[in-house]
């Protein structure tokens, strides 16, 4: 679940302008941390298997694999809708700062030009 999260945010703190990089680095190292997680828990369920072999250990072997990779599946659909509003946002506030400013320059010619 935490691994859905993590990726959502990631995809969700992409911007174009503002503090980019600040948000990146935090989402990245969370999923690093989830990561970590994630693959500590199929290292222990793979050696429950190998210790004893029933049903509960194969339960969690399945699970280890198949919850981060379901959790990771919704946590990018959803996260792409954000990026792709982030993203459309980002790209409308930089063309206005260009157009006021190719404005700007279009003005200082004509008057000093």
């Amino acid at each position: 679940m935490f691994l859905g999260v993590v990726t959502y945010g990631t995809l969700a703190s992409v911007r174009l302008h503002g503090n980019a990089i600040d948000d990146m680095t935090l989402m990245l190292a969370l999923m690093s941390v989830a990561l970590v997680g994630v693959l500590a828990a199929f290292v222990l369920s793979i050696l429950s298997v190998a210790r004893r072999r029933d049903a509960r250990s194969g339960i969690a072997l399945a699970a280890s694999v198949v919850l981060p990779v379901a959790a990771t599946s919704l946590g990018i659909a959803i996260g792409i809708q954000v990026l792709q509003y982030n993203i459309g946002h980002s790209i409308e506030a930089l063309t206005s700062s260009a157009d006021v400013a190719g404005r700007l320059i279009t003005r200082l010619l004509e008057l000093f030009g």
